[in-house]
């Protein structure tokens, strides 16, 4: 559900459009990644250079390549001013090495947009910052999703792009620029092309580039600039000497202006000077150091360790409480320093030159080097920087401290959904210690569960014990708020590990045993642990009271600000209305978690695949095969996200319809499928409701020694003679496997033991009200009876079933059992029933006519295939929205009047179409003024 459930704090304010829209606690979208880097002064114009990129930005792609100190961040600086300058929606990203996490990369992406003013991605912006750890695919159709709704140009920067090594990060750069989205530029900057699609972009001549001969400064710029760092004016010669030594490299120009300003012989400088020197920058920031007064070099080599500092991170460092008169001097002497804010609060150094300044303080002074890291780490973990202190005590070889820092941490990284960056970090610790942080444990616990990584859960949840009893024993009191909170969340966990893993005994004692203590009331928690009552009720045949609950639970979820749980809870709740035979508010219950998943992850996410496979099973039901095709045909049904019901629903009706289209051979194999996938997650429900399917489709074709055989090679090898009668605690597993026992029964020519069996269950699941549940062993009864000689007997259950199916318009459960049904059915519609009976001849007919064996249906109830719906196969929303399109309103009007976001009217209005069988707002508009639905 909603990888969540944090102690209860005060409310936060509304997100903004700001780049400090996210946790502050994590660091996660810093400000100065955000904003262009500057220097206090431009030394040297460069007409020609400004005109190149002025050409390229109109590409998809400017790409600035070249090796380091070549002067590119100031390019793309330019650019951004430009830009600026010209009026346009212009955003700028900063990377580094820890950039490694999807979900943190669009969430500066998505703020760096909503920076220039554009109003963008509200949606996914909450989504991210939401509590769903999404899979990179659903991410990156987002995000494209976002951009193509572009109606204006946005040119987006990304400097130092060689740092990122993620590959699902750079797919998804790539995916934007060979799209089709018209106003999306990106200006990068890169020391390698970094797996960019450099060749199909030139060929669509949607590149251009600035290389490194355009980055080099002429000799006219070499002597202006160096005059201007140092103050010393070159000869000609000297200028040709220094341009052929450096090849116009700018950092290693203004190292050189740095040395140069107090050296007292340029020649012999220059001498010294050399391309064959071992390393130049080494060389020149050996020159630039030594020439700094002491305790500015201390400041320099200090500060060095860090990805950005400002006045007080500095000083904390150090300890001192100068930090700002070094910066301010560090600035005076252009000691390769940018700003990275407006304030000019905080800084980082040139990549050359710090790199330059840590090999030398790793070397000359490593004990200080930790100390520095240790005094970052503290200060970043008391200003909420979580993920920078985190690695800077990683540096200072504190990992205990890292350790600490990532447990606490580690529900915002999850709940920010940047699961990489916890999984990488979590992989640093030594097993021991990663064992005995529980908050980390169960983080990764809830992780693993919802990615079906029972096994993983499991261990993670024994450290977790382990640890909390530690605690106990070393006298930490397990009434105060911290140990309550962790006790509870580690029982939150098995609850539901016990409901993903499918044990519905265990889900329901769990669940119920949570609620009973009470520890604490975060509404998540408490509203999935309500879903998981509803869920294990269900599947033990207590369907009682859901319409109340539902209500209720989606509201708590809302309440704890869920969605992402909204999903799995409708989800539930619309296959719990379909056990009792409701499937108008199945429906219902099926739209809303499908609207909220279009919401968050977009139509052809996992998580949409959940609703969208039961939303399938529940078309088919009724008979409306395209639309259940339609849903199928852009699904993966082994989406490993959600719960055993959507698997089910998912390859059992895919069965089912191939075996309508005649397509055997394809239903046998993905069934077999199926019940391979069962297999390996030890989902033993669903092994039953396969086999029950392999099975029904063996013994339509009469393959009565396959059908045994299979039972016999399956899990459940003990045959009929094991399938129990119900009783309390009797699960829908123990239904289907008696479902097997009796078809085999069947098969061998057993009929009145089958019906024996099938009428305990039929007598049983109808009593409780599991409507669904009663109509397949309802039918299968009535066949046995039939084949035992007792017809009477055979049609009293057709006729009870018959009254049982209409409220929900059931109609394949009433013919998928094959011919011996149809002819019950046949015979029953030749039998003249009184008016008022238990169910009406329409609805006898319409199931008729699904079987084939009617060539008309009723008049005034359509064929859903034939192009009409009625007014109960459309929601009440959908209504609403039909009546304000009547009234002119467009989607965004419709929007704001039902408090719904635009994407979710658009989807709605799909489905209107789709059950009306039209393409066009005006036709549907028409069709439903004809039926009077609306004035």
């Amino acid at each position: 559900m909603q990888p969540s459930g944090q102690p209860i704090s005060p409310p936060r304010p509304q997100r903004g459009g700001g780049a400090m829209s996210h946790s502050s606690s994590l660091g996660a979208s810093l400000t100065t990644k955000l904003m262009p880097p500057t220097q206090r002064s431009v030394l040297v114009d460069r007409p020609q250079l400004i005109a190149r990129i002025e050409r390229g930005q109109e590409q998809k792609l400017l790409l600035v390549c070249a090796p380091a100190g070549y002067g590119k961040t100031s390019v793309l600086v330019r650019a951004h001013s430009q830009l600026k300058a010209a009026g346009r929606s212009v955003g700028w990203i900063s990377l580094d090495e820890s950039d490694k996490d999807l979900s943190r990369f669009i969430s500066y992406l998505v703020d760096a947009v909503r920076r220039t003013g554009i109003r963008f991605g509200q949606g996914l912006a909450i989504l991210l910052s939401g509590g769903a750890s999404l899979p990179s695919d659903t991410l990156k159709t987002l995000l494209l999703n976002e951009l193509s709704t572009l109606d204006q140009d946005l040119f987006l920067i990304l400097d130092d792009y060689h740092l990122i090594a993620d590959e699902d990060i750079r797919d998804l750069v790539n995916a934007i620029l060979l799209s089709p989205i018209p106003h999306i530029h990106f200006l990068i900057a890169t020391r390698t092309h970094n797996e960019l699609p450099v060749s199909r972009l030139r060929a669509l001549g949607q590149l251009h580039e600035v290389a490194v001969a355009d980055l080099m400064f002429s000799e006219l710029e070499v002597g202006e600039f160096v005059a201007k760092v140092s103050g010393v004016q070159l000869s000609e010669a000297q200028v040709t000497r220094l341009r052929e030594g450096t090849e116009g490299w700018v950092a290693s120009l203004q190292m050189v202006g740095i040395a140069l300003s107090d050296s007292g012989d340029i020649d012999h400088f220059l001498d010294r000077f050399s391309g064959e020197h071992r390393s130049i920058g080494d060389f020149l920031g050996e020159e630039v150091l030594r020439r700094q007064p002491e305790e500015l070099q201390d400041f320099l080599l200090a500060t060095s360790i860090l990805n950005r500092f400002n006045c007080s991170l500095s000083n904390a460092v150090l300890e001192r409480e100068n930090g700002r008169a070094m910066i301010d001097e560090i600035e005076r002497r252009n000691l390769f320093v940018f700003s990275l804010d407006a304030e000019h609060h905080w800084y980082r150094y040139h990549h050359l030159f710090s790199d330059f300044l840590r090999r030398r303080l790793k070397d000359r002074h490593p004990d200080r080097a930790a100390e520095y890291h240790r005094h970052a780490s503290q200060w970043l973990a008391e200003h909420r920087f979580m993920i920078e202190a985190i690695g800077h005590a990683f540096n200072a070889g504190d990992i205990a401290r890292a350790g600490e820092l990532l447990d606490r941490a580690s529900g915002d990284l999850f709940a920010a959904g940047q699961t990489a960056t916890l999984l990488s970090l979590s992989s640093r610790l030594p097993g021991e210690l990663l064992h005995r942080l529980p908050r980390l444990q169960l983080e990764c616990a809830w992780h693993s569960e919802l990615s079906w990584k029972f096994t993983d859960a499991k261990l993670a949840l024994e450290h977790v014990r382990t640890a909390l009893d530690e605690r106990l024993e070393h006298g930490e009191a397990g009434s105060c708020p911290e140990m309550v909170f962790l006790e509870a969340k580690l029982a939150h966990r098995q609850m539901m590990l016990a409901l993903l893993s499918d044990d519905s005994a265990t889900t329901l004692r769990l669940a119920q045993a949570w609620l009973k203590d009470g520890k604490t009331r975060d509404p998540f928690m408490c509203a999935s642990a309500g879903s998981a009552i509803m869920a294990a009720n269900r599947e033990l045949f207590h369907c009682e009271g859901v319409t109340t609950s539902s209500r209720m639970l989606h509201e708590r979820f809302i309440e704890g600000g869920a969605s992402y749980g909204v999903v799995f809870h409708q989800s539930i709740a619309g296959a719990t209305f379909m056990a009792r035979g409701d499937l108008a508010h199945a429906q219902e219950a099926y739209e809303r978690a499908l609207q909220v998943a279009v919401e968050l992850h977009g139509e052809h996410s996992t998580l949409y695949n959940m609703p969208a496979l039961m939303f399938a099973e529940l078309y088919y039901e009724r008979d409306q095969l395209h639309q259940a095709e339609e849903i199928l045909a852009q699904r993966e049904i082994a989406s490993e996200l959600g719960f055993v019901d959507n698997l089910i629903a998912g390859f059992v009706t895919s069965g089912r319809l191939l075996m309508l289209r005649g397509r055997r051979i394809e239903a046998e194999t993905l069934l077999e499928d199926g019940a391979w996938l069962a297999a390996q997650y030890g989902f033993e429900r669903m092994q039953a409701a396969i086999l029950n399917e392999r099975v029904r489709v063996l013994l339509l074709g009469n393959g009565v020694k396959e059908a045994q055989a299979l039972v016999r090679a399956s899990e459940f090898k003990d045959g009929p003679e094991a399938a129990l009668a119900p009783r309390e605690g009797s699960t829908t597993r123990e239904e289907l496997l008696a479902l097997v026992a009796a078809r085999l029964l069947l098969a061998a020519g057993n009929a009145r033991e089958a019906a024996t069996q099938l009428r305990l269950w039929y007598v049983f699941t109808k009593g409780r009200h599991c409507h669904r549940s009663a109509l397949r062993c309802g039918v299968l009864l009535a066949k046995a009876l039939s084949a035992a000689g007792d017809r009477r007997a055979a049609l009293r259950v057709m006729v009870e079933c018959l009254q049982m199916g209409e409220s929900g318009c059931f109609i394949r459960s009433l013919i998928d059992e094959g011919a011996d049904i149809v002819d019950l059915l046949m015979e029953i519609e030749r039998t003249s029933l009184p008016e008022g009976g238990p169910f009406s001849q329409d609805y006898l007919r319409l199931v008729l006519a699904a079987a084939g064996v009617l060539d008309r249906l009723p008049a005034e109830r359509s064929s859903p295939e034939n192009g009409s719906a009625d007014h109960a196969s459309l929601s009440q929303r959908e209504i609403q929205i039909l009546d304000l399109g009547a009234k002119g309103y467009q989607n965004l009007d419709i929007a704001e009047s039902l408090c719904l976001a635009e994407s979710t009217v658009k989807w709605y209005w799909q489905r209107i179409f789709d059950k009306l069988d039209v393409r066009r707002r005006p036709d549907a508009i028409k069709r439903a003024r004809q039926h009077h639905w609306i004035s």
